[in-house]
């Protein structure tokens, strides 16, 4: 899970510019995809937070922190919280790195690196102190069913058509909205066969490829987690696979999500196996909104002015694969 800067504020762009040849070609090329049954979606945090701004059941303060939940970074400074209100035995040693860390995660400019020791601290004391299911049940037990509950969600909605459409869904993200509105298999990394199936095309569900809320010992959050995800050969082969096969990738509310330890050096190898080869590979980001994408070679599709123009245009991109359909 990553923070999502697609919800910063819109630049001047006050109209949607033309659809240029090079923004048409990339649309036809994920509608292609679609149509042969070979986009793979990858969700990140952006749909989760859409998914809670759009509820009709929980609003205020509540709802502002179960939308912070959604994001990594959010996540973790909930965690870091949590270590101080539940009052847990921490030395003087240990309130002091909690206080940096939590400093720290309130900055503007986070590396990565910096982030991953914060939540190698946050971890290892929720498991020293046998609190890290109770933390995720805290954050993550219910959600959908208090927010959501199958009521009309603009961003859910529109995955589930992507998904109906025959799109495979793989996400960072560790809540289970999409599992639950969808109605369909969670798909953890946990040495079943479930998983290769979900490559194979054989199965479908949801991969989670950092884990489910409520399996704690499979969720990638801190720098242990990242390495033996890293070492899993079976799942990065997988993944590999994924990026240099006919298949063709479309990240959706991933935003820094792309500086993902896992996701990114897959891309940055995809990129080095082949120049070009990540050429047909897309993420979606709005006008005006600056995504640097040199390093993984990713393409950039826009999708309108608005965060809230996304739903709309995922709609958009499956109507090619039902005019096929109707015609079959």
């Amino acid at each position: 899970m990553a923070e999502n800067p697609s919800f910063s504020a819109p630049g001047p762009l006050a109209t949607k510019p033309r659809i240029t040849p090079q923004q048409a070609k990339y649309r036809a090329k994920i509608e292609d995809a679609l149509v042969e049954g070979n986009l793979t979606v990858v969700v990140g945090a952006g749909v989760s937070i859409s998914a809670m701004q759009a509820s009709k059941r929980m609003s205020g303060d509540n709802l502002a922190r179960v939308t912070e939940s959604m994001s990594w970074l959010g996540v973790l400074r909930h965690g870091l919280n949590y270590l101080e209100e539940e009052d847990l035995p921490l030395n003087e040693a240990d309130k002091s790195e909690l206080d940096a860390y939590k400093r720290m995660l309130e900055g503007k400019s986070l590396r990565t690196d910096d982030i991953l020791q914060a939540a190698s601290f946050l971890k290892r004391k929720l498991v020293d102190f046998g609190q890290l299911d109770n933390w995720f049940d805290l954050e993550f037990e219910g959600i959908y069913e208090r927010c959501i509950n199958h009521d009309s969600n603009p961003i859910l909605d529109a995955i589930r058509e992507l998904y109906h459409s025959g799109a495979r869904i793989i996400t960072t993200n560790y809540d289970d909205l999409l599992d639950k509105h969808l109605g369909v298999t969670t798909i953890v990394s946990d040495g079943t066969p479930a998983l290769k199936r979900f490559f194979r095309k054989s199965d479908k569900g949801i991969c989670h490829v950092h884990g489910v809320w409520w399996h704690s010992k499979g969720t990638v959050l801190d720098t242990m987690d990242y390495q033996r995800t890293v070492q899993d050969e079976s799942l990065q082969q997988d993944l590999k696979n994924s990026m240099s096969s006919s298949e063709v990738l479309l990240f959706v509310g991933t935003g820094a999500g792309l500086d993902d330890p896992n996701f990114g050096r897959l891309l940055a190898w995809a990129a080095k196996q082949n120049d070009g080869l990540t050429q047909r590979h897309c993420i979606l980001a709005r006008y005006g909104e600056s995504m640097d994408t040199k390093s993984n070679g990713l393409n950039v599709l826009r999708y309108g002015v608005e965060f809230e123009d996304l739903p709309a245009f995922i709609m958009e991109l499956t109507q090619k694969c039902k005019r096929m359909y109707d015609v079959i």
